[in-house]
């Protein structure tokens, strides 16, 4: 370790301390320490993240414009996305103190698989664009930490060699194609490699527009079209398995209604999840 790194790591640690120490809480601590944390270096190993969201500052320096636009955008101008993270930091918990924590079990079980914590990897499409193994390194990750893994139908690694990196089978997010056999076909495909339960996207009717990502993808300097080709459908689906080698060109179902989920749940054994209903009423329904 060179002496640079040595610093770096004394630096994370005492920030460690500090963000543990009561002192911190103090206003002129506060904000004497404010630029320091500012400037805080881009961490260079997973075990010197102090949180999730250092690894966001990572993937901004690290990734192409258009590609880091791509993780970060929400529809349209993102309203959603924002009013989604100031209610997460709205969320308080009510603590309960003299409690024997010595022997806490954040486990989740769940149409009888069981993993070490609730927490779980939702579908992302498109991951070789931000590393080379994609969704097998996240597979690989899912199975150190016994941690449910979801797979996107855009995927860039098939499930079966998701399946085969987990050691255990995912759960498979589902776009519906507009021509019923083909959508049938993905089922089939992800009951065969083992899943458990189709996780049905509910909200993607039509096409969005997600602004944040198109105006990145016009700051970017590089050409998209020297990894991607011209924008077509064609090259659109070349590096996604999942619907690579269906009968038809890939076209989303629409519309999607009750009629659709009635069909599909008739056709499969599988479990079936909604994915994107935000309504009483529909979560009703849907039960």
């Amino acid at each position: 370790m060179t002496t640079e790194d040595n610093k770096r790591e004394h630096r994370r640690s005492l920030m460690k301390f500090l963000a543990l120490s009561p002192f911190f809480a103090l206003p002129s601590l506060s904000q004497e320490l404010r630029p320091a944390l500012l400037d805080d270096p881009l961490i260079t190993k997973a075990s010197q993240a102090l949180n999730v969201f250092d690894f966001r500052k990572v993937a901004q320096a690290k990734l192409s414009t258009a590609h880091f636009g791509y993780l970060e955008t929400g529809v349209l101008d993102d309203w959603t996305l924002l009013a989604n993270e100031k209610a997460f930091r709205k969320v308080k918990l009510r603590m309960r103190r003299l409690l024997d924590m010595s022997d806490v079990d954040p486990s989740a079980s769940l149409f009888g698989e069981s993993w070490t914590s609730p927490i779980m990897l939702c579908p992302c499409g498109s991951q070789k664009a931000f590393h080379a193994d994609g969704e097998i390194a996240t597979a690989r990750a899912a199975k150190t930490t016994n941690s449910l893994q979801m797979l996107s139908t855009m995927s860039t690694s098939s499930i079966e060699e998701v399946t085969a990196a987990k050691g255990s089978p995912v759960w498979f997010q589902l776009y519906p194609s507009k021509h019923w056999e083909d959508t049938i076909a993905m089922v089939e495909r992800a009951e065969k490699s083992g899943s458990k339960v189709i996780v049905l996207t509910v909200d993607s009717n039509y096409q969005d527009r997600r602004e944040t990502y198109l105006r990145a993808a016009r700051l970017d300097g590089g050409n998209c079209q020297t990894c991607h080709g011209q924008r077509n459908a064609t090259n659109y689906v070349r590096n996604k398995p999942m619907i690579r080698e269906l009968s038809q060109p890939f076209r989303l179902q629409v519309p999607l209604t009750w009629d659709f989920v009635k069909q599909l749940r008739e056709a499969t054994s599988l479990k079936l999840i909604l994915k994107g209903i935000v309504s009483g009423e529909d979560s009703r329904r849907a039960l």
